[in-house]
Order: C-alpha cells, then sequence, then structure tokens
C-alpha cells in the first residue's frame, strides 16, 4: 500500500477587508444539501408555531386558575358570614329504590375540519413554511 496522504481538498480564502474573509468551498450534492437544509427549516417553524401555542394555552391556563383562585376566595368570605342558625333546618332525603343503571350511547365527536386560509390571512411562520415546502416540491 502507498503511504502517500491524500491532498486535501482545494478551499480558496480571499481577503476583502481587514475584517471580512471570503471562503469558497465546493460542495458535493448541493440538491441533495439545499434540500436537507430546507426540510430542516421547515421542521424548525413548526416547532416555533407549536411553542407558541403551547404558551397561548399555559397563558389562557393561568388565567383560569386565577380566575377560580379568586371565586373559591369569594365563596369561602360568603360563607364564613353566614351562620348555621340562619339556615333552615334540613331533613335526610329518603332513600329511592336503586334501578340498575343503563349504559348510555356516548356522542360521537367529529375532527373539526380546518377552513382554508387566505394568504393574507396567514401569519407570518404560515408564509414562510408554504414557500419552503413550494421550493421543496420544485427540487
Amino acid at each position: 500500500m502507498n503511504n502517500k496522504k491524500m491532498p486535501a481538498k482545494k478551499i480558496s480564502a480571499k481577503q476583502i477587508d481587514s475584517d471580512e474573509l471570503v471562503l469558497h468551498v465546493r460542495v458535493a450534492e448541493p440538491v441533495a444539501v439545499r434540500r436537507t437544509v430546507l426540510n430542516l427549516a421547515l421542521d424548525s417553524i413548526q416547532l416555533m408555531k407549536r411553542y407558541d401555542r403551547i404558551m397561548a394555552i399555559r397563558s389562557r391556563k393561568q388565567a383560569a386558575r386565577s380566575k377560580l383562585n379568586n371565586t373559591y376566595r369569594e365563596i369561602r368570605k360568603i360563607s364564613s358570614n353566614i351562620k348555621l342558625k340562619e339556615l333552615p333546618g334540613m331533613q335526610k332525603p329518603k332513600q329511592l329504590p336503586q334501578m340498575p343503571m343503563q349504559k348510555m350511547a356516548s356522542p360521537k365527536i367529529e375532527a373539526e375540519k380546518k377552513p382554508l386560509i387566505s394568504k393574507q390571512d396567514m401569519s407570518p411562520l404560515e408564509k414562510e413554511m408554504d414557500d419552503i415546502r413550494r421550493k421543496l416540491s420544485g427540487l
């Protein structure tokens, strides 16, 4: 076997300014690399949209929780003001004969159909995803 070193890929570098360095590299299979980059961009945009939806759900959840806590405090405040003596006497309810339970058919819920969104109503992320999909289909 030959113990000769393989020559490194030829890389040319030019110095335009003292701050900028221009580097040129030859890429094997540029279409495949471009397709991969576009797919990764599409995935990252989908992750960003998912993160936005999660944050919106989280904020609605926090608002609902604070509303529930406020309502609970009001109920406790009002119930502490009511004295048990002021309430009318309560009787124990009569026991009714128990009847066997029948299974009820559960209502079927159909998935909501997404309405078509016009280009003007799209968010910037959706527009970018649409452009990337168009570029991918062109490759």
